[in-house]
């Protein structure tokens, strides 16, 4: 009895420039070939718009995972460069393949296991490679040709800007508006979480429309945007590295970057930008709001018996001391006890040590937002079905009451909640996208600031503050709500509580 091979189809397209056909030619091409052969096809995986020059491809893992289960004998790819673009990751993945038993065929490229196939085989790996780097050689020389006339080249323009139909920057009076609130607050002393309660506060959002984030690096990005200097800015950041990961905050030297004057309208002036890059690089910076004592945890220590935060204030007397103070204490009834500050800031440090700022520390936290990203992103297609479920419905209920010939008041205003949902639920199945993980490397530098900041009092708080979502003080004990999202993730929270006596004044007994 002849055995019947089992093959899984690998099918990809690298970018929007091409479409949903060209995986339907490369399937319908592959199908026929299996028919030929007599195989069975038993799985199809296909990646639509991810390149393959780097293995961050969902179906791609997906199928080198079930590789090993046993579900197939062959993965069937139309050409060897759907398969990979890069010579080191084919080379890893053919093996691993081989390891689990599984054959690598390309419909175009008819391979054996001939000296003469090896050679062929590596030849057009290396010419695939040659072609993306190409590719990428030649769109960058047309991205930098648009730098030179100051137009924009592709992605969101920043916050505060529009794109003209020029191509070139336009302001957007609102969002500009924004800019200079977080620039004069930042000088002014403001940590990241007193900007961002202000701006949502206030109705601002961020340019995809979401509130601020006080742990954010949309703040460092905009307090370090020189085009709202009116210069127009390109090449900047540094080139991906091996693994195709780019570093935002690593900049490429000046002779690299495109710089122009003038090259698009100013938001803020030279002298507030300046200012502000000052404030970044200060070690002597004072307390926030001209306070002379320094107070680490100022704007995120709650008082829990009412709910109201607690501000720093000093005790004279026969003890001079530093306190955080319930504001409501006495006049609304809250007899909280005051904790003493420096005690709290120094335990806060301590926490942020033991908890986060090490390396077998970093590491867990690694991990542990490594498996909330992959339950979230298999969570993905149940709330998009979810959410378009919802929109279904609300678009049924437009129809019927957009049908009706006499409309009441009732009936506009429903009609305008309606609308409004849709927009909310358009915007969120838009940007329901997979997050990808995160790896050590990528955060470890985190530690390192953590201790250079510790000089900087100010600069040192609006880290911190990133790290702590807030600080709960009871009549017996004080919780410390950390916060492992790391920007990535929303309420990856974990709660730390310590007795109450551990924070007393020197006046108090307990």
């Amino acid at each position: 009895m002849i055995e019947i091979k089992k093959a899984a189809l690998y099918a990809r397209f690298s970018s929007d420039n091409q479409r949903t056909e060209s995986i339907d030619a490369q399937v319908r091409a592959m199908k026929d070939f299996c028919t030929q052969n007599k195989w069975k096809i038993v799985e199809t995986y296909v990646d639509e718009a991810y390149s393959a020059t780097n293995d961050r491809r969902p179906s791609f893992q997906r199928m080198i995972e079930d590789s090993g289960k046993g579900v197939f004998d062959i993965v069937l790819v139309h050409k060897l460069d759907r398969f990979s673009r890069n010579r080191y990751d084919s080379a890893i993945y053919k093996n691993k393949l081989k390891h689990n038993g599984v054959r690598l065929y390309s419909v175009l490229e008819r391979l054996d296991d001939s000296p003469e196939s090896i050679i062929l085989e590596s030849m057009l790996e290396s010419i695939g490679e040659y072609y993306s780097s190409n590719i990428a050689r030649e769109v960058m020389k047309g991205l930098k040709e648009n730098a030179f006339h100051c137009k924009h080249t592709g992605g969101s323009a920043p916050l505060g800007y529009d794109v003209g139909e020029d191509k070139k920057l336009v302001i957007n009076e609102r969002e500009a508006e924004s800019v200079r609130i977080i620039y004069d607050m930042y000088i002014n002393g403001y940590s990241y979480r007193n900007i961002a309660e202000y701006l949502n506060s206030k109705g601002y959002v961020t340019k995809k429309g979401n509130k601020f984030k006080p742990n954010s690096v949309s703040f460092y990005e905009i307090l370090n945007n020189l085009k709202y200097t009116g210069t127009y800015v390109y090449n900047r950041s540094s080139s991906k590295d091996y693994s195709h990961r780019r570093n935002s905050h690593r900049y490429k030297p000046e002779e690299e970057i495109i710089k122009i004057t003038g090259g698009c309208p100013a938001i803020i002036s030279k002298e507030t930008f300046q200012k502000a890059a000052e404030r970044r690089k200060s070690v002597t910076a004072k307390g926030q709001l001209g306070s002379k004592h320094f107070y680490l945890c100022s704007g995120i220590v709650v008082c829990g018996e009412c709910g109201k935060k607690m501000f720093g204030r000093k005790r004279f007397g026969k003890y001079a001391f530093n306190v955080y103070c319930c504001t409501s204490y006495k006049a609304d009834c809250c007899n909280i006890k005051e904790v003493d500050s420096d005690r709290l800031d120094e335990h806060t440090v301590k926490l942020l040590e033991r908890e986060m700022f090490n390396e077998s520390a970093m590491k867990k936290r690694i991990a542990g937002l490594n498996k909330r990203i992959e339950r979230y992103n298999c969570r993905i297609p149940a709330m998009r079905k979810s959410l378009n479920r919802e929109l279904d419905k609300i678009n049924t209920e437009l129809i019927k009451l957009h049908s009706k010939k006499e409309k009441s008041i009732e009936t506009y205003e429903k009609i305008n909640t309606l609308e409004l949902r849709k927009n909310d639920l358009e915007y969120a199945i838009d940007n329901l996208h997979e997050i990808e993980s995160v790896s050590y490397s990528d955060y470890s530098n985190l530690i390192n600031r953590f201790y250079e900041l510790k000089e900087d009092n100010l600069r040192f708080r609006t880290f911190v503050q990133d790290y702590i979502t807030s600080i709960t003080v009871y009549r017996d004990k004080v919780v410390f709500c950390l916060n492992y999202g790391l920007g990535i993730l929303d309420d990856v929270t974990k709660k730390y509580t310590f007795e109450r006596k551990l924070f007393k004044t020197p006046t108090q007994k307990m």
